[in-house]
């Protein structure tokens, strides 16, 4: 990699056409010049192929029937030319349009470089701040993936997003980077902003109890058999105590 990065920004969609046109706006804003946006939908019909077409040559994109997110986000990564891979869903955005230079100056070769996002809710922001493949990645996500720049040859050293997740797709990702060495540098530097109305950051019991039994498998998948032990003790207090929180 010579001179700035290549920034590649992957955006699922389906059926989202008032997120995706704020995505794409977010996209194309950026002052960074070096840039791909690549947009998997999954075969909407509510005028998104339309409105893609209208894009002309700005916009890389594809529209068929998928298998879920992670399986859109795995055609995204096959798609991308980039040096880094960043993922921007429909209805997320950057947090001004500055956003991709601030951040370019901090990549510097690393595998992965981690920003804080701001989730915004109905009532209020909360900041999550950029996180590591530390202990805390053991037990959670350490940072969503609107905030997640990863190199795109660590996608060829470990495999893509594995289609078989619905929602914990990044996180069964990084688990896979951080058993293979990789390192996550965090910056403190707000990148992008992401309402509360994902999948992944939905609190009702049926959207969580999904998200945790998605998780519980993984951590079960990539641990060995002390850790399995563990994490069968460690899940049945877990998941106890998140449904009487969203009770």
């Amino acid at each position: 990699m010579s001179g700035t990065p290549r920034i590649s920004v992957i955006t699922a969609n389906f059926n989202a056409l008032a997120g995706l046109k704020a995505t794409v706006a977010s996209v194309a804003e950026q002052t960074y010049a070096d840039i791909e946006h690549i947009v998997v939908d999954g075969g909407s019909t509510d005028g998104t192929v339309e409105f893609l077409k209208s894009l002309g040559k700005d916009v890389t994109w594809i529209s068929e029937p998928d298998e879920g997110i992670g399986d859109a986000l795995r055609k995204g990564v096959e798609l991308a030319s980039g040096d880094y891979v960043v993922v921007l869903q429909a209805e997320d955005h950057f947090i001004d349009r500055e956003a991709l230079a601030s951040a370019a100056v901090h990549l510097e070769g690393e595998e992965l470089v981690s920003f804080p996002v701001i989730l915004r809710g109905e009532h209020r922001d909360q900041l999550l701040p950029a996180g590591t493949l530390g202990m805390r990645s053991f037990f959670f996500m350490p940072v969503p993936h609107q905030g997640l720049f990863a190199k795109l040859c660590l996608f060829k050293r470990i495999g893509n997003f594995d289609p078989a997740y619905r929602i914990a797709v990044d996180y069964d990702w990084l688990v896979r980077a951080r058993r293979a060495g990789a390192v996550c540098k965090p910056v403190d530097m707000p990148l992008s902003i992401m309402p509360e109305t994902g999948i992944s950051t939905r609190s009702d019991w049926p959207t969580l109890a999904k998200r945790l039994l998605e998780v519980k498998g993984l951590h079960l998948r990539h641990s060995n058999l002390p850790m399995r032990l563990f994490y069968r003790g460690w899940w049945a207090l877990y998941a106890t105590y998140k449904r009487i929180r969203a009770a």
